[in-house]
């Protein structure tokens, strides 16, 4: 079973924040986002 992902770590879960993970994962969501953002500024 998967832990809840938490918005006050950043939506990611307790476990992937406890690991160390969370860098990995919110960098990886930051660029996935950086890229939507470019294939479509205007929205």
């Amino acid at each position: 079973m998967e832990s809840a992902k938490h918005s006050a770590i950043r939506f990611v879960t307790p476990a992937e924040r406890h690991q160390g993970w969370d860098v990995a994962v919110l960098a990886r969501r930051d660029a996935i986002y950086a890229e939507t953002k470019r294939k479509n500024p205007g929205r």
